[in-house]
């Protein structure tokens, strides 16, 4: 499509949340969720149109900055008023291929800059209804059927076999795919359903319960996202050395290869840790008393730091503390074996008038952030050995 070249004049210049707009005389910009579609973009004068925005009965064109003249040449983007039409149009044939083959109504239609979505009246639907329904789509697409746009009164709407009625007054607009959908509908389309070249659903999903919703895009958007997966496909394709058909069979089997190695690992690791502890425990020592082990260890991650502290404490009854500096933040991990009279909760208040502390746990069980990584270890110490603050 060209651009949409045509004159006017700028009645009002104004702001809205800093945001400079103005208001021409007549316009040929549509606005911006108007019939649930996106709206045009271009330029007035030299001013970027970055939005348009209906009002009040006004049409707003918030611009980058205002036109120096009040007498404007504007232009509308014909590549992006053809991209809305295309994506508009291909929502009401994908909307009555569902009606159509289902009885499927549609909910509502969004319509965004990557791609667009309907929701339909659905609790569930199967893969092999979406793809009838995308199958049918693209047939009526290929048969390059007129799209007829005309305006009716109210008296003449009563007559018409529409997809869905809704409450408006004076003339309506209608826009009509003969012989398979006629809806009311105030957006743009395209003259001819050939002019949409491809409908692709990418995906769907259940939501609020009661609706599915289907993603789908259209004309050239769909060829760029066939071209992106292409590409992805093939440098996936090169990186397994495997040909396309067999990569889900290959890619299946690394999943499960990495799963294996994960348990694999995970038995090591734990096996690796029984060891850790049986050393570490002998390091412990008794602090008024309490029988405590405190020690830093190092490139462990918390994860690692939790499975250790927890089996230092069911080796040997005592009060665990793990802690490992990452940067400017220390993390720790505290466990309580059976017959430690240390209260973890008041022990965390205390630690909190010497350390900025994040996180929590519970009576047996704890794990901190700190903001500092000096002096940790005195602090327990000290803590520890003044038994009233922290004992019960």
């Amino acid at each position: 499509m060209e651009d949409i070249i045509f004159n006017a004049k700028i009645i009002k210049r104004g702001k809205v949340n800093g945001q400079k707009y103005v208001v021409l005389n007549e316009t040929t910009f549509y606005p911006d969720g108007k019939g649930g579609q996106l709206g045009d973009r271009g330029t007035i004068s030299h001013s970027k149109v970055l939005s348009v925005k209906e009002k009040e009965g006004e049409i707003l064109h918030f611009v980058d900055q205002f036109p120096l003249e009040d007498e404007v040449n504007c232009v509308v983007s014909g590549k992006r008023r053809m991209d809305i039409s295309v994506h508009h149009t291909a929502q009401h044939i994908l909307s009555g291929a569902f009606m159509n083959l289902f009885n499927i109504e549609t909910s509502s239609f969004h319509m965004g800059e990557k791609y667009c979505t309907i929701d339909i009246a659905a609790l569930d639907i199967s893969k092999e209804r979406v793809r009838a329904a995308e199958e049918l789509a693209n047939k009526i697409v290929m048969q390059n059927i007129p799209v007829k746009k005309y305006f009716v009164t109210e008296k003449q709407l009563e007559k018409l076999p529409l997809r869905k009625k809704h409450d408006v007054n004076g003339k309506i607009r209608i826009v009509e795919i003969p012989d398979f959908d006629i809806s009311m509908c105030g957006g743009t389309h395209v003259d001819y359903t050939g002019e949409i070249g491809i409908i692709k659903v990418l995906k769907y999903e259940r939501v609020k319960k009661v609706f599915q919703r289907i993603y789908f895009v259209a004309g050239m958007r769909a060829l760029r996202d066939y071209e992106r997966k292409t590409e992805i496909l093939s440098d996936i394709s090169s990186l397994l050395t495997t040909g396309e058909d067999e990569l889900l069979e290959k890619i299946k089997s690394l999943v499960k290869e990495q799963k294996n190695r994960k348990k694999e690992i995970t038995q090591l690791k734990n096996t690796l840790f029984e060891y850790i502890a049986e050393e570490l425990v002998k390091e412990s020592k008794v602090i008024g008393t309490t029988n405590v082990l405190i020690k830093e260890v190092k490139d462990y991650s918390k994860e690692d730091l939790i499975n250790l502290s927890k089996r230092c404490k069911n080796k040997k009854s005592l009060l665990s503390i793990l802690y490992s500096n990452k940067g400017n933040v220390t993390e720790v991990v505290i466990s309580k074996g059976n017959g430690i009279k240390v209260d973890l909760s008041r022990l965390k208040e205390e630690l909190s008038k010497k350390f900025g502390l994040r996180g929590g746990g519970n009576s047996g069980f704890m794990m901190l952030e700190m903001n500092r990584n000096e002096g940790i270890k005195e602090t327990f110490e000290q803590l520890i050995q003044s038994e009233k603050k922290i004992v019960d």
